[in-house]
């Protein structure tokens, strides 16, 4: 029997991606409804979305308020019996896609899906960027497109049964980008789908040099925010996070980044699942622009 689907679509200046996958989505004959949460940009996206008309179901936040509060307010006034998240920045999401993701909960082989791209997806390189630290620099080539973030468990493809995120939305809204983690330690029947050369827009093309770290940083902390929460944490490891969004990062001559004293920083952090989280999150989101990193990452472990 067919099950009514939600798409839900959290959106924060996505003005060149955000029509498309709105399309693509539209196009599945398992989705019965898209809800899409402009969550106060500053772009042109809430001008796009509004375009579609009745097509879709449009919320409007004039405050930013994060991913989960996002999230959270769809799946509120969603309609389906199965709620599906998709990212506004994919550049290749295909109606294939949307069927794979959700599929698994239709025919009850899980609870809950989340969808990641195949390893061999091709990253397009647009320019190189300079990371220096621990006394050396080191070249890598930023992508246009590319996969999966730091891991496949971060992932904000996912598909859920309504019912199951009910009693956790007040939580949920609290959240920014911590989300995936509080998703991760609260779902445990979960599927993983492989969604193939799915990809999407890097922060380097988003943004400016120096905005896009910023970006990265700030995504980086508030991740490790929610895993210091399901760790009950002491405090002055949060306090630290805190510090590393003030952590200045220098953009030497000829674009070369400065990293080292974000690292200084994270080597205080006493956790050790937060601290070996930040280190593999900055090494594999460079890892998506280069195919050598094995110097750096042996730095990184010692």
């Amino acid at each position: 029997m067919f099950v009514k689907v939600s798409a839900i679509v959290p959106v924060f200046n996505e003005e060149k991606t955000v029509a498309k996958v709105v399309e693509t989505l539209l196009q599945s004959p398992l989705v019965g409804e898209v809800i899409c949460i402009n969550d106060a940009s500053t772009d042109k996206s809430y001008q796009i979305l509004k375009k579609f008309g009745r097509k879709i179901r449009l919320l409007n936040f004039k405050i930013n308020r994060g991913k989960g509060a996002a999230l959270a307010e769809g799946v509120r006034v969603a309609k389906g019996e199965i709620v599906a998240f998709f990212d506004a920045d994919l550049v290749t999401l295909a109606p294939k896609h949307v069927e794979d993701l959700i599929k698994p909960l239709i025919r009850k082989q899980a609870r809950a899906t989340l969808g990641y791209s195949n390893k061999d997806t091709p990253v397009e390189r647009i320019k190189d960027l300079k990371i220096s630290m621990f006394g050396s620099a080191f070249t890598f080539q930023i992508g246009h497109k590319f996969p999966y973030l730091v891991s496949q468990s971060l992932t904000g493809e996912r598909a859920f049964l309504r019912k199951d995120l009910l009693p956790y939305l007040n939580r949920l809204e609290k959240l920014r980008f911590g989300v995936e983690v509080f998703f991760n330690n609260h779902f445990k029947d979960v599927a993983g789908v492989v969604l193939p050369n799915l990809c999407q827009v890097s922060k380097f093309e988003k943004f400016s040099l120096r905005e896009a770290v910023r970006e990265y940083i700030q995504e980086g902390v508030e991740i490790a925010q929610e895993i210091g929460r399901q760790e009950k944490a002491r405090w002055q490891d949060l306090r630290l996070l805190e510090k590393l969004i003030e952590t200045e990062i220098d953009i030497l001559p000829d674009e070369i980044i400065d990293f080292s004293p974000l690292q200084k920083k994270i080597d205080e952090i006493r956790n050790k699942r937060m601290r070996r989280f930040l280190k593999e999150y900055f090494v594999r989101y460079l890892n998506r622009f280069t195919s050598r990193l094995a110097t750096f990452k042996d730095k990184l472990k010692a």
